[in-house]
């Protein structure tokens, strides 16, 4: 009866040997290896046996390792192996010990191995090497080996609206380079967003909601022009205390706020005193936030792009080469987006190539420090640079995008 259920055993530890399911470290006594090697080298399949080596090795003897290897594998029939899936064995396991209580071995198991595999291994095939051109097998977008310019402009990229959609924060958060992101305060994810991109070393800015011209909903910790000095003042306060690590301020919405000196100054008055710089994201001509703070003498800019109000891969194209046409005319540019997946897509392929451009990517305070020359308001709305390496990058975007689309209808 021991016999029968120890063959049992063997069978069905075999079956999950030959299915490659385990992985880690061989659980078998390293004894085996050096019977299954040297008797069995023909026929012994490509064994990926991993779990834990203290697992199993102290409830098989030595003894029963040989039988197994002796007794139980030679009754099935193994694929030929050449010799180097034995390689491929061999350095997959780790090196063989022989156990303390047992007589010295007449060679040493790497020993048995090698001539194992020299023995065993037939004749390579010859097989006709096939030149493949490197353009077939890179990835590469063409220029990609393109040199840097020397630096001519710097921009500072801001992604508002962070808070609402952890998935859209965490994919926003994983842009490479100096990204700015500006939280919405009292929103779910609103804590943990800016925790982990605080850990990331980006730069995080407070995205306040402000009233606008046709009364849209703006959610927790929005101001007005209908509240109080004292309840204007408190509700930024708390708003700035429920984002951790702000840097800066910037407006969400607004378009009627902004225009309101008063607001506009008990804005500045809060800032000064919590020392964060603030970023009019003129969400209307007639702001007056930039200039407030300029009066203010707080440390401010204004948003020359935006990128995304209309969410397509060519429309944020044209708009991301406008900023950079303000980048390199003005010294600097600063460009606001949104976690569209579009976007942040769009930002990941074209980030990598801006130092080919002559342009450095800078968190606003950085672009704050080094001097923000004065432009025309509209200047963002010039034309575009000529770029042709990111035009024959974002051609490729589009068309690996058309592509995905088909595949999905198949």
């Amino acid at each position: 009866m021991n016999r029968l259920s120890t063959t049992i055993f063997s069978l069905s530890l075999i079956l999950v040997l030959w299915t490659g399911k385990l992985s880690a470290y061989p659980f078998i006594s390293p004894a085996i290896f050096d019977d299954i090697h040297t008797e069995h080298a023909e026929w012994m399949p490509p064994l990926s046996i991993r779990i834990s080596p203290a697992t199993f090795t102290s409830a098989l003897s030595n003894d029963f390792n040989r039988w197994f290897a002796r007794e139980v594998l030679p009754s099935f029939e193994w694929p030929i192996l050449h010799s180097d899936s034995i390689s491929r064995i061999n350095y997959a396991l780790p090196p063989l010990t022989t156990d303390a209580d047992e007589p010295s071995r007449p060679a040493k198991p790497s020993q048995l191995r090698t001539q194992v595999a020299e023995q065993s291994s037939p004749a390579p095939r010859q097989t006709e090497e096939k030149h493949i051109p490197p353009s077939s097998i890179t990835s590469e977008p063409p220029n990609a080996m393109q040199q840097n310019l020397p630096v001519a402009g710097h921009v500072a990229i801001i992604i508002d609206d962070l808070g609402n959609s952890l998935r859209k924060g965490l994919d926003a958060l994983a842009l490479p380079g100096k990204i700015t992101y500006s939280v919405l305060p009292h929103r779910k994810h609103s804590q943990r967003l800016a925790q982990r991109g605080y850990r990331l070393n980006k730069e995080i800015m407070l995205h306040i909601p402000m009233a606008t011209v046709n009364n849209r909903a703006l959610g927790a910790g929005a101001l007005s022009g209908d509240l109080t000095e004292r309840q204007f003042k408190q509700t930024l306060q708390h708003a700035i205390r429920n984002v951790p690590h702000l840097k800066g301020v910037n407006n969400h919405m607004g378009s009627q706020l902004t225009q309101n000196k008063i607001a506009m100054g008990w804005v500045m008055e809060v800032l000064q005193s919590e020392q964060l710089f603030f970023v009019d994201s003129r969400t209307t001509a007639q702001s007056v936030a930039f200039d407030t703070a300029i009066q203010h003498r707080i440390s401010s800019a204004q948003r020359d792009v935006f990128l995304d109000h209309q969410v397509d891969t060519e429309h944020i194209h044209q708009q991301f080469k406008r900023a950079l046409a303000v980048a390199l005319k003005h010294g600097s540019a600063v460009v606001i987006g949104h976690p569209h997946p579009e976007t942040v897509h769009y930002l990941k392929q074209v980030i990598p190539e801006l130092p080919k451009l002559g342009i450095a990517l800078s968190t606003v305070s950085e672009l704050m420090a080094k001097g923000i020359h004065q432009r025309p308001s509209h200047s963002g709305y010039g034309n575009p640079i000529q770029a042709p390496t990111l035009d024959t990058l974002i051609q490729h975007i589009l068309a690996q995008k058309e592509a995905d689309g088909a595949a999905k209808l198949l």
